[in-house]
Protein backbone atom coordinates (compact mmCIF):
# COMPACT_ATOMS: atom_id res chain seq x y z
CA UNK A 1 0.00 0.00 0.00
CA UNK A 2 1.10 3.47 -0.37
CA UNK A 3 2.81 4.54 3.10
CA UNK A 4 0.95 8.31 4.17
CA UNK A 5 -1.14 8.18 1.47
CA UNK A 6 -5.04 8.08 1.68
CA UNK A 7 -7.59 6.32 0.55
CA UNK A 8 -9.12 6.89 -3.08
CA UNK A 9 -13.10 7.53 -3.96
CA UNK A 10 -14.65 5.65 -6.85
CA UNK A 11 -13.64 7.83 -9.89
CA UNK A 12 -10.84 9.56 -8.50
CA UNK A 13 -8.70 7.83 -10.49
CA UNK A 14 -10.53 6.18 -13.78
CA UNK A 15 -7.38 4.97 -15.07
CA UNK A 16 -6.49 2.93 -11.95
CA UNK A 17 -6.32 -1.04 -12.75
CA UNK A 18 -5.81 -3.94 -10.04
CA UNK A 19 -4.08 -7.10 -11.05
CA UNK A 20 -3.80 -10.29 -9.56
CA UNK A 21 -1.31 -12.61 -10.53
CA UNK A 22 -1.46 -16.58 -10.28
CA UNK A 23 1.31 -18.71 -10.48
CA UNK A 24 1.43 -22.45 -10.04
CA UNK A 25 4.54 -24.34 -7.91
CA UNK A 26 5.60 -27.27 -10.04
CA UNK A 27 6.92 -29.26 -7.48
CA UNK A 28 3.44 -29.11 -5.49
CA UNK A 29 0.90 -28.04 -8.14
CA UNK A 30 0.11 -25.22 -5.41
CA UNK A 31 -1.47 -21.98 -6.77
CA UNK A 32 -0.48 -18.58 -4.99
CA UNK A 33 -0.75 -15.12 -5.79
CA UNK A 34 0.12 -11.42 -5.47
CA UNK A 35 -1.00 -8.20 -7.17
CA UNK A 36 0.48 -5.43 -9.03
CA UNK A 37 -1.07 -1.86 -10.13
CA UNK A 38 -1.81 -0.67 -13.85
CA UNK A 39 -3.18 1.70 -16.08
CA UNK A 40 -5.56 1.66 -18.74
CA UNK A 41 -3.91 2.46 -21.86
CA UNK A 42 -7.11 1.54 -24.25
CA UNK A 43 -9.99 -0.51 -24.41
CA UNK A 44 -8.41 -3.89 -24.51
CA UNK A 45 -4.83 -2.88 -23.07
CA UNK A 46 -3.37 -2.56 -19.75
CA UNK A 47 0.19 -1.02 -18.70
CA UNK A 48 2.11 -2.38 -15.79
CA UNK A 49 6.02 -3.41 -15.15
CA UNK A 50 7.28 -6.44 -16.76
CA UNK A 51 8.15 -8.04 -13.22
CA UNK A 52 4.66 -8.22 -12.48
CA UNK A 53 4.05 -10.98 -14.92
CA UNK A 54 7.84 -12.62 -15.72
CA UNK A 55 7.72 -15.54 -13.11
CA UNK A 56 10.60 -16.12 -12.12
CA UNK A 57 12.20 -19.85 -14.38
CA UNK A 58 12.58 -22.10 -11.32
CA UNK A 59 10.10 -23.98 -10.09
CA UNK A 60 6.92 -21.63 -10.89
CA UNK A 61 4.70 -21.22 -13.89
CA UNK A 62 2.46 -18.19 -14.71
CA UNK A 63 -1.62 -19.78 -14.07
CA UNK A 64 -3.70 -16.50 -14.84
CA UNK A 65 -3.57 -12.79 -14.35
CA UNK A 66 -6.72 -10.91 -13.83
CA UNK A 67 -7.61 -7.03 -13.28
CA UNK A 68 -10.33 -5.14 -12.14
CA UNK A 69 -11.07 -1.92 -13.67
CA UNK A 70 -13.32 1.02 -12.22
CA UNK A 71 -12.94 -0.04 -8.59
CA UNK A 72 -11.04 1.53 -5.87
CA UNK A 73 -11.44 -1.74 -3.82
CA UNK A 74 -10.08 -5.22 -5.46
CA UNK A 75 -12.03 -7.75 -4.82
CA UNK A 76 -12.05 -11.58 -6.61
CA UNK A 77 -15.60 -10.98 -7.39
CA UNK A 78 -15.29 -7.98 -9.74
CA UNK A 79 -12.17 -9.62 -11.63
CA UNK A 80 -11.99 -10.10 -15.51
CA UNK A 81 -9.44 -12.11 -17.44
CA UNK A 82 -6.00 -10.89 -19.57
CA UNK A 83 -5.63 -13.67 -22.20
CA UNK A 84 -2.35 -12.18 -23.60
CA UNK A 85 0.75 -9.97 -22.52
CA UNK A 86 3.95 -9.10 -23.80
CA UNK A 87 7.15 -7.82 -22.08
CA UNK A 88 9.40 -5.20 -23.42
CA UNK A 89 12.39 -7.47 -25.23
CA UNK A 90 15.57 -5.64 -23.41
CA UNK A 91 14.12 -6.07 -19.79
CA UNK A 92 16.57 -6.91 -17.43
CA UNK A 93 18.55 -6.13 -14.01
CA UNK A 94 21.27 -3.69 -14.01
CA UNK A 95 23.51 -2.71 -10.52
CA UNK A 96 23.37 1.21 -9.10
CA UNK A 97 25.67 2.18 -5.83
CA UNK A 98 24.62 4.62 -3.80
CA UNK A 99 26.40 7.41 -1.64
CA UNK A 100 26.65 5.27 0.97
CA UNK A 101 28.19 2.68 -0.08
CA UNK A 102 25.08 0.55 -0.73
CA UNK A 103 24.26 -1.29 -4.02
CA UNK A 104 21.04 -2.33 -5.43
CA UNK A 105 20.06 -4.10 -8.69
CA UNK A 106 17.11 -2.27 -10.59
CA UNK A 107 14.99 -3.30 -13.54
CA UNK A 108 15.79 -2.06 -16.96
CA UNK A 109 12.98 -1.64 -19.59
CA UNK A 110 10.76 -2.79 -16.72
CA UNK A 111 7.53 -2.37 -18.95
CA UNK A 112 4.28 -5.08 -19.62
CA UNK A 113 1.65 -4.58 -22.00
CA UNK A 114 -1.40 -6.73 -20.88
CA UNK A 115 -4.35 -7.88 -23.46
CA UNK A 116 -7.75 -8.15 -22.17
CA UNK A 117 -10.45 -10.49 -22.69
CA UNK A 118 -13.19 -7.95 -23.67
CA UNK A 119 -13.29 -4.44 -24.40
CA UNK A 120 -12.99 -2.36 -21.28
CA UNK A 121 -16.54 -0.04 -21.21
CA UNK A 122 -15.54 3.55 -20.81
CA UNK A 123 -17.86 5.63 -18.34
CA UNK A 124 -17.76 8.00 -15.88
CA UNK A 125 -15.54 5.49 -13.40
CA UNK A 126 -13.16 3.63 -16.09
CA UNK A 127 -11.30 6.12 -18.48
CA UNK A 128 -7.60 5.80 -20.50
CA UNK A 129 -4.80 6.96 -18.98
CA UNK A 130 -2.96 10.10 -20.23
CA UNK A 131 0.65 9.21 -21.15
CA UNK A 132 3.05 11.52 -21.47
CA UNK A 133 5.71 12.16 -23.80
CA UNK A 134 8.28 13.62 -21.23
CA UNK A 135 11.70 12.10 -20.29
CA UNK A 136 11.94 14.01 -17.66
CA UNK A 137 10.15 13.98 -13.81
CA UNK A 138 8.66 17.40 -12.54
CA UNK A 139 5.83 19.11 -11.16
CA UNK A 140 3.15 18.21 -8.89
CA UNK A 141 3.56 14.00 -8.50
CA UNK A 142 1.16 11.34 -7.22
CA UNK A 143 2.03 7.59 -6.65
CA UNK A 144 -0.75 4.82 -6.45
CA UNK A 145 -1.69 2.02 -4.92
CA UNK A 146 -3.72 -0.89 -3.51
CA UNK A 147 -3.45 -1.52 0.09
CA UNK A 148 -3.61 -4.64 2.35
CA UNK A 149 -6.39 -4.50 5.01
CA UNK A 150 -5.60 -7.32 7.38
CA UNK A 151 -5.97 -10.58 5.00
CA UNK A 152 -3.63 -13.53 5.61
CA UNK A 153 -0.34 -13.15 3.68
CA UNK A 154 -0.46 -14.79 0.06
CA UNK A 155 -4.02 -14.18 -0.59
CA UNK A 156 -5.37 -10.89 -2.19
CA UNK A 157 -8.39 -10.25 0.22
CA UNK A 158 -9.98 -7.04 -0.20
CA UNK A 159 -7.79 -4.03 -1.12
CA UNK A 160 -8.09 -0.70 -0.88
CA UNK A 161 -6.69 2.19 -4.03
CA UNK A 162 -4.10 4.67 -1.62
CA UNK A 163 -2.60 7.42 -3.30
CA UNK A 164 -0.08 10.06 -2.11
CA UNK A 165 1.07 13.21 -3.56
CA UNK A 166 4.88 13.36 -3.30
CA UNK A 167 8.12 15.12 -1.63
CA UNK A 168 10.50 13.92 -4.00
CA UNK A 169 14.30 14.47 -5.12
CA UNK A 170 15.35 12.80 -8.83
CA UNK A 171 18.64 11.28 -8.07
CA UNK A 172 21.34 10.35 -11.06
CA UNK A 173 19.92 6.96 -12.21
CA UNK A 174 22.56 4.53 -14.44
CA UNK A 175 20.03 4.07 -17.03
CA UNK A 176 18.60 7.04 -19.12
CA UNK A 177 15.20 5.43 -19.16
CA UNK A 178 14.83 5.15 -15.93
CA UNK A 179 14.66 7.41 -12.96
CA UNK A 180 15.82 7.37 -9.32
CA UNK A 181 13.53 9.17 -6.82
CA UNK A 182 13.98 10.00 -3.70
CA UNK A 183 10.73 10.16 -1.34
CA UNK A 184 9.90 11.28 1.96
CA UNK A 185 6.81 10.76 4.09
CA UNK A 186 4.83 9.38 1.83
CA UNK A 187 5.73 6.41 -1.16
CA UNK A 188 4.88 3.37 -2.49
CA UNK A 189 5.30 -0.19 -0.77
CA UNK A 190 5.31 -3.94 -1.37
CA UNK A 191 2.54 -5.01 -4.06
CA UNK A 192 2.34 -1.47 -5.69
CA UNK A 193 4.17 -2.19 -8.65
CA UNK A 194 3.69 -1.13 -11.49
CA UNK A 195 1.72 1.55 -10.28
CA UNK A 196 1.69 4.91 -12.38
CA UNK A 197 3.68 8.23 -11.43
CA UNK A 198 1.43 10.89 -12.17
CA UNK A 199 2.61 14.77 -12.55
CA UNK A 200 0.20 17.38 -13.24
CA UNK A 201 -2.08 14.63 -14.61
CA UNK A 202 -0.05 13.16 -17.02
CA UNK A 203 1.20 9.71 -16.67
CA UNK A 204 5.53 9.69 -16.66
CA UNK A 205 6.29 6.73 -14.95
CA UNK A 206 5.49 2.67 -14.06
CA UNK A 207 7.21 1.67 -10.81
CA UNK A 208 9.25 -0.53 -10.50
CA UNK A 209 11.62 -1.14 -7.06
CA UNK A 210 12.06 0.56 -4.14
CA UNK A 211 14.64 0.86 -1.53
CA UNK A 212 13.87 1.72 2.23
CA UNK A 213 15.97 4.27 3.32
CA UNK A 214 16.13 5.85 7.16
CA UNK A 215 14.30 9.07 5.73
CA UNK A 216 11.88 7.06 3.16
CA UNK A 217 12.37 5.65 0.30
CA UNK A 218 14.76 5.35 -2.94
CA UNK A 219 12.18 4.37 -6.03
CA UNK A 220 13.17 3.36 -9.90
CA UNK A 221 10.44 4.18 -11.99
CA UNK A 222 10.41 2.92 -16.01
CA UNK A 223 9.88 6.64 -17.89
CA UNK A 224 6.90 5.69 -20.38
CA UNK A 225 8.09 8.96 -22.51
CA UNK A 226 10.63 6.52 -23.83
CA UNK A 227 9.14 3.81 -24.71
CA UNK A 228 6.13 5.39 -26.75
CA UNK A 229 7.15 3.85 -29.98
CA UNK A 230 6.97 0.46 -28.84
CA UNK A 231 3.74 1.01 -27.03
CA UNK A 232 2.13 2.40 -30.55
CA UNK A 233 3.83 -0.93 -32.33
CA UNK A 234 2.18 -3.71 -30.22
CA UNK A 235 -1.16 -1.77 -29.09
CA UNK A 236 -1.72 -0.08 -32.43
CA UNK A 237 -2.79 3.49 -30.16
CA UNK A 238 -2.11 6.43 -32.10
Amino acid sequence: RIIGGDRATKGMFPYITGLKITTINLDDNNRSSYKCTGTILADRWILTAAHCADVPPYNMILDAITYSAGEVTLREDNMDNIVGYAIHPDYGTRMKRFEDGSVMDYAVNDLCLLLTSSVIKFDKFVQPVCISSSKEIKGDCITLGFGRLGNEQGEIGNLDLYFAHLDYEVMDGYDPKTNFLRMKYRFPSKGDSGGPLVCDGWQLGVLSQRRMTATGMDGTYTIVGNFKSWIENITKID
